[in-house]
């Protein structure tokens, strides 16, 4: 998740530097440079989003996966003694 949104977050910052250049009759150079410096910043950005995004999904499928098999698994360990060694 996180690559997808920093490949998303990236190349619309990159695209918005270009095109406000382009209505503007900014020179090639200096938008290519800030475009580029806009597709990094925002790329970190959106990687930072995705994980944390994919972290607190992962974490909330655990938490819930947790409740509904907690009774199941303790009521299994209770009548299936362990094995001795």
């Amino acid at each position: 998740m996180g690559r997808l949104f920093a490949s998303l977050f990236g190349a619309v910052a990159f695209l918005v530097v270009v095109l406000r250049s382009w209505t503007e009759g900014w020179a090639i150079e200096p938008t290519l440079q800030q475009a580029c410096l806009a597709l990094v910043i925002f790329s970190l950005l959106g990687g930072w989003v995705g994980w944390t995004a994919d972290t607190a999904i992962c974490q909330a499928v655990q938490t819930q996966l947790d409740a509904a098999l907690g009774p199941a698994a303790a009521a299994q360990s209770e009548s299936s003694p362990t094995p001795p060694r």
